[in-house]
């Protein structure tokens, strides 16, 4: 049996660096009839057994939508990024150093430095992977200065140093830090926003040390009030009890309360008192297992919160320290209440009492909860998912725990037949969401600005919270194919985003977002690849699968069949149509995914039955998906479709209907038009006129009818005459033109064809030039556009070559 040479698979992946890449597909001669029979039984047996066939190619292959070159696009490397503390929020270090290097250097050196920014960037993000996870900006603002005073090599001018000392200045007071794509990286990150949540309770801390002085003066001077009244009646102590001085004495404000009001007043101060230490040594509590922190190295990152390291059960330790916490959290509101009550002079006993003595969570409003300190739980989705009871608890009213679930390009990439093999920990963003009450974000660090909004939203939410991110594997090394990986999961629906919040509307339909899915309305997104063949060039559509994302996985790449080029059946059909298909549609067929190997050549690899159930599961879950966020609605659609039959059917019969009436009144006009004309003819006859031509009436059909149909108001019909037909013109641009306002801002034609096509002010592309380039380029790019808004328009040269065909390809574009 043959095995896939799958030594170089990163090479391909990473051959981001040529983006000069054609395609090709070949086609061989068919062997003998007993020759392709055999392989025909033996393919079948491979997809029911994963038995690989006799004629399986021994090639080094890479799923062909996993190589950026041949997509015309580079990884998703927004990084590295930098932090502004005074903004609260990041932004991109490259465009930051691009204004910098334009307002500081000469022209012809900025130039130079920013054409190297992207080389001097890598190399930054390599020494960031292997930095301190401290983040010491002064010494990142160092190396990357270093590394642009070494970019120009032999072509250095001497004064470089007096144009980067500015801008090195200008990085030092931004205070940083930077941070580079790594598996530490998001928690960084989520430091970060705790120290900057740190001010906010600066204040909270300043509101509860005012509170806790008004009450102490109201005891001190209860204290003072008492003692000074026992000795203005020491004369009458022997006559007299204490209580019976008390009685007699002069009220004051502060030395009349009752006992147990006074005690009320004590148990607040000393409520307040532990809450300004706890607030002040403690801010932030995180429970997190000891793998995880030992494995992402997290001891440092986390250097101010409080971190509680468990072997297991993350969730169950801090739902047990939750209802504690809780609980001194409500004494806390109600002592702060209290105190503004007593220390106001307006604490009626009559009102209160009651009030503060059944005083619990429910009383808390949006005001208190903001203040409640962040408890997060970060663990692996896989044990979050083994503790189901416990995870839902922690997202039920009232419980305002915050939690990090895990999930690593491993997990999700397992190899197919692994045993162990379970997907419940994917789903447990769908679970959060059932609780309908729950902030919940699911996606990944490879765009870092959305990750950043979501833990910023998540740590402001007063609702429970869950994050459920994907991450590159811990200690691994973070190539330029990592970053790819984790997009590839996130386009091949593997790992889909979604956003469900709260906050972000009255219904639950608000509430639900996949828009940062590619092409979130399809079940898959697809690409359309030119491709070079025997003769010529064409384009096809190919479709990203879970399938193609398994396949990034060596030991599953190993299982695929690369069917010979040879063998051209309509039996092999792409996964995602075999998928789409009815069961016995599928019967007989093989599903397959489209490879490169190394040459840039297309192969097509057959799937076994095996990979099925894992990737219909993946489907399943996004239609699941799909249909909660009201992106594609299988009840809508079918009612939708029944609506369009019945309004279809019933205007079919009101134009019956008008039709026998027309002919009904053509017929009686018709009839009488006949009368006259043989009565006029007799009496023409009777008085000797020969002329009897010009005496025929001549029968006129009726004008066409204008009708108003009920179901559409707004439409109307024209019926025409009987023996009358129109045949409906289609008008053609004679230039280029774009839908602007249906433009998805792909890059796609702005990259392909930039003498034609350009973005407007609002990042939407128009024809700027519609003779810019060629016909033949203009109508591919219709072709690859996914909104399917450009019109190629007719061509501007009538000599450019196979005008025939291309106006051909053309015509369902116009």
């Amino acid at each position: 049996m043959n095995e896939i040479n799958n030594s170089n698979t990163d090479q391909i992946l990473d051959c981001y660096t040529n983006r000069n890449v054609v395609v090709t597909r070949e086609q061989e001669p068919a062997p003998q009839h007993e020759e392709l029979k055999r392989y025909r039984d033996q393919l079948h047996k491979y997809f029911v057994q994963g038995v690989k066939t006799d004629f399986c190619q021994n090639i080094n292959v890479a799923p062909i939508l996993s190589a950026p070159c041949l997509r015309d696009m580079l990884p998703a490397m927004h990084y590295p990024v930098l932090f502004e503390p005074e903004k609260s929020n990041i932004c991109s270090l490259h465009e930051r150093l691009e204004v910098l290097i334009s307002n500081h250097c000469a022209s012809d050196i900025g130039r130079a430095l920013i054409e190297k920014l992207p080389s001097i960037l890598l190399s930054l993000q390599g020494k960031l992977q292997v930095a301190e996870p401290d983040l010491n900006y002064g010494s990142q603002v160092h190396e990357l200065m270093e590394l642009m005073g070494n970019a120009l090599g032999d072509d250095t001018p001497k004064d470089l140093q007096e144009h980067l000392d500015p801008i090195k200045q200008k990085l030092l007071s931004y205070k940083g830090p930077i941070m580079g794509f790594g598996a530490r990286t998001p928690f960084q990150l989520l430091n970060i926003h705790l120290k900057a949540r740190i001010a906010t309770f600066s204040e909270f801390i300043a509101l509860m040390q005012r509170k806790l002085s008004g009450l102490s003066e109201i005891v001190d001077l209860q204290d003072k009030g008492q003692e000074k009244d026992s000795t203005h009646f020491e004369f009458a102590r022997d006559l007299l009890s204490l209580d019976e001085v008390q009685d007699v004495a002069p009220r004051r404000v502060s030395s009349d309360l009752p006992k147990t009001r006074l005690k009320q007043i004590r148990d607040s101060i000393k409520v307040l008192s532990n809450a300004v230490k706890s607030y002040t040594e403690h801010p932030n509590k995180i429970f997190i297992t000891k793998k995880l922190l030992e494995s992402y190295g997290l001891k440092e990152v986390f250097g101010q919160a409080t971190i509680e390291v468990v072997e297991s059960d993350a969730i169950s330790h801090a739902k047990v320290y939750l209802e504690k916490e809780l609980s001194n959290f409500v004494a806390l509101i109600r002592a702060m209440r209290l105190a503004e009550l007593e220390i106001g002079q307006t604490y009626d006993e009559s009102l209160h009492d009651a009030y503060f003595a059944g005083f619990a969570a429910s009383y808390l409003n949006y005001g208190d909860i903001k203040y409640f300190p962040p408890i997060i739980v970060i663990d692996e989705s896989r044990n979050i998912a083994d503790q189901p009871k416990d995870f839902l608890s922690l997202l039920s009213d009232g419980a305002f725990v915050k939690v990090f679930a895990i999930n690593t390009l491993n997990d999700i990439n397992l190899p197919v037949a692994a045993s162990e093999l379970e997907e419940s920990s994917l789903e447990i963003a769908s679970l959060a969401i059932f609780r309908r009450n729950a902030y919940v974000y699911q996606g990944s660090i490879e765009d870092p600005y959305a990750f950043e909004n979501a833990l910023r939203h998540g740590l402001n939410a007063t609702a429970p919270v869950l994050w459920n991110v994907l991450l590159p594997d811990a200690r691994s090394e973070d190539g330029p194919g990592c970053p790819i990986r984790i997009h590839r999961a996130i386009e091949s629906r593997q790992f889909p985003r979604l956003t469900y919040d709260i906050e972000a509307g009255m219904d639950f339909g608000s509430h639900f977002n996949l828009e940062n899915n590619p092409q979130c309305e399809l079940l898959y997104p697809n690409q359309v690849l030119e491709i070079k063949i025997p003769g010529g060039k064409h384009t096809e559509q190919i479709s990203l699968s879970s399938a193609d994302y398994l396949a990034m996985e060596t030991r599953n790449l190993q299982t695929l069949e690369i069917i010979p080029d040879w063998y051209q059946k309509e039996n092999l059909v792409s996964v995602v149509d075999y998928l789409s298909a009815d069961p016995e549609s599928q019967i007989g067929k093989i599903p397959i995914i489209q490879v490169v190997d190394e040459d840039y050549k297309l192969h097509r690899a057959a799937i076994p039955a095996s990979w099925l159930q894992r990737i219909r599961n993946r489907l399943d879950y996004w239609r699941f998906l799909q249909e909660l966020g009201g992106i594609k609605s299988q009840h809508f659609e079918n009612k939708l479709s029944r609506s369009k039959a019945e309004w279809t059917q019933a205007k079919e019969v009101e134009l019956k209907e008008l039709e026998a009436r027309l002919s009904e009144e053509y017929e009686t006009k018709r009839s009488a038009d006949i009368e006259k004309s043989i009565y006029n003819i007799l009496f023409a006859l009777m008085e000797g006129k020969t002329d009897l031509a010009s005496l025929a009436v001549n029968s006129i059909a009726p004008a066409p009818v204008s009708v108003t149909l009920e179901a559409d108001e707004e439409s109307v019909e024209t019926v025409p005459a009987l023996e009358e037909t129109h045949k409906e013109e289609v008008s053609v641009s004679e230039v280029a033109w774009v839908e602007s306002d249906e433009c998805t801002s792909c890059n796609d034609c702005i990259n392909a064809v930039p003498n034609v096509f350009k973005y407007n002010s609002n990042k939407q592309a128009h024809v700027h030039n519609p003779k810019g380039d060629t016909y033949a380029k203009i109508v591919a790019a219709a072709e690859k556009c996914p909104a399917m808004c450009i019109h190629p328009g007719l061509p501007h040269d009538p000599n450019e070559p196979g005008l025939e065909k291309l106006l051909k390809r053309a015509e369902k574009y116009q």
